[in-house]
């Protein structure tokens, strides 16, 4: 069964995630930058669903990390603060 990474401090969405996905993918989730990177390398998901605000950091920190160790990993970001200037930055990525 394929993985996906979900990061996202907020409990609601991380379980709405999990509901939705739960059937045809294994649902691995994290709360903050750390535990998004250590999931990132113990877990080796195929997909990852990035918050762009995480209370330790930024959803940039945990794609940078990712991107070092598998620069082909698929990432969506999202989040409920958007700014263009988020938006042009990861655009730019």
């Amino acid at each position: 069964m394929p993985k996906l990474l979900v990061v996202d401090d907020e409990r609601a969405i991380r379980y709405s995630i999990e509901r939705a996905f739960g059937e045809k993918y294994r649902v691995v989730t994290a709360a903050t930058v750390a535990e998004g990177i250590t999931a990132f390398r113990d877990e080796k998901p195929d997909v990852v669903i990035l918050d762009l605000n995480l209370p330790d950091g930024t959803g940039l920190d945990v794609f940078d990390a990712i991107r070092a160790k598998d620069p082909r990993r698929p990432v969506l970001f999202i989040t409920a603060h958007g700014t263009t200037d988020a938006a042009i930055a990861v655009t730019d990525l």
